[in-house]
């Protein structure tokens, strides 16, 4: 067959065939069972976040709820301070067995890729894409308590 020719993707061994896609998620995945639910989140800003003289802030103002949508767990995030993003989240399993990758768009139009683990505590999530921007991180306490969270310039 040439390169041009259309083969039919319901054929075993072709590419994304149903044959190459799991029936069932990666077991890894049942590690993130402990976020299902809604979360309320506490925030912290450091000065200038918002703009150029505006002070630091902490404290609460959004949720986040995760819910599995077949392989993937979503993440859905409001903001209730105005200029801090709302936005979802899809997490799948890592290239490492222990971790994981979330793909991340916000209000903003921001998109960017974290990488998430659990290593034996609450999950962690982090990225430091460019290096001239601070890594933003989320840590997940015990059941019934706020997420924290920090964030650097964007």
């Amino acid at each position: 067959m040439s390169t041009n020719e259309l083969h039919d993707p319901r054929q075993p061994g072709a590419p994304d065939s149903p044959g190459d896609i799991p029936a069932e998620r990666p077991a890894s995945l049942d590690r993130l069972d402990v976020l299902i639910g809604r979360w309320e989140m506490n925030a912290s800003f450091e000065a200038g976040y918002f703009g150029p003289g505006t002070p630091p802030i902490t404290g609460r103002g959004g949720r986040t709820t995760f819910e599995w949508l077949k392989g993937f767990l979503t993440q859905r995030f409001v903001n209730e301070h105005p200029a801090a993003p709302s936005g979802i989240a899809i997490i799948g399993a890592g290239t490492d067995p222990k971790t994981f990758e979330q793909h991340y768009y916000d209000s903003r139009g921001v998109a960017r890729v974290y990488q998430m683990s659990l290593d034996g505590g609450p999950p962690h999530c982090s990225t430091s894409q460019r290096a001239a921007r601070p890594a933003r991180e989320a840590v997940w306490p015990a059941a019934g308590q706020p997420v924290t969270g920090k964030g650097g310039s964007s």
